[in-house]
């Protein structure tokens, strides 16, 4: 198999990946979906940084999407992990704990208000469409841009 060929065929297998997530991972209580989003769009992203250039230039937006994803993905991870060990704290320590739970409450919800824009940007901008469209095109129209 050329490496076009198998590049296509990967790059749509991982981009229904990252689209198998949605809409659970739009709910702000997904916490697992949300993590598993993020390591699709990790998994999608390293893959387009080796072979994007099979694909033309939407894999360059897209590996730059990828990696937006992969980020506020993180910060919510990193908020949810946060919550769970302040809540562990609270029962011993109740001092000062509610606020940092409310600290980190915030946070989360403004990094999954900027999760929501940025998918909803993902969407209107049609790109995991024009990306699986060069996956099932030939490696000179994905070359092209066309």
């Amino acid at each position: 198999m050329a490496l076009e060929d198998a590049a296509r065929a990967i790059v749509a297998m991982r981009t229904a990946e990252l689209y198998a997530f949605v809409p659970e991972a739009l709910s702000e209580r997904a916490v697992s979906a949300m993590h598993d989003m993020r390591i699709a769009a990790k998994r999608l992203r390293y893959l387009l940084e080796l072979v994007g250039f099979c694909l033309g230039e939407v894999a360059g937006e897209a590996q730059a999407q990828a990696r937006a994803l992969q980020d506020v993905l993180g910060e919510i991870h990193d908020c949810d992990v946060m919550l769970e060990r302040i809540a562990a704290s609270r029962d011993r320590e109740r001092d000062g704990f509610d606020a940092l739970a409310e600290r980190f409450a915030a946070l989360r919800a403004a990094h999954f208000a900027r999760f929501a824009a940025l998918w909803e940007e993902i969407e209107q901008s049609g790109l995991g469409d024009r990306l699986l469209a060069t996956t099932f095109s030939s490696p000179e129209h994905a070359r092209s841009g066309a």
